[in-house]
Order: C-alpha cells, then structure tokens, then sequence
C-alpha cells in the first residue's frame, strides 16, 4: 500500500543526503521546487513518469526510491 508520508521522508533523506535542495532537484527533473515540497511533505504522490526522473536524478533504484521502511514514519521536524 503506497504511503506518501512514507515516500515524502524517504525523497528528503535520499536528496539531503546528496546534498541537493529542493530548487535543484526540482530543476533536474523538470517542475517546481514547491513540488518536490508537496512531494516531501506527502501532500502530493508522483506519476510513474516523476518517480522515474527522480530515481535519475538521485542516480537511485526505483526500488531504493520507492521503499518504506519497517516501523512508523519518523515525525517531520
């Protein structure tokens, strides 16, 4: 079952991570950064063509993009 909080937190991690704000990965795949926002803060789900340029963006699996861990969502500070 897709959880968009879920995915919102793992966007975040895997873009910090990376050390990208939000205005360039939203550059590099096309849309704005109040999107990759919208993403992150799981207002939003991503068609399948989104999760495809973010997974080339972040130069990550589908698989690594798209995996919930086990246990509850971390809280959003």
């Amino acid at each position: 079952m897709w959880d968009q909080r879920a995915f919102g937190f793992r966007l975040a991690a895997l873009r910090t991570g990376r050390a990208l704000t939000k205005a360039e990965l939203a550059r590099r795949i096309g849309r704005t950064c109040g999107y990759i926002c919208h993403l992150e803060g799981g207002r939003r789900a991503p068609s399948a063509q989104t999760l495809c340029a973010l997974s080339a963006a972040l130069r990550v699996s589908m698989d690594a993009l798209t995996e919930v861990p086990d246990g509850p969502t971390p809280p959003r500070t």
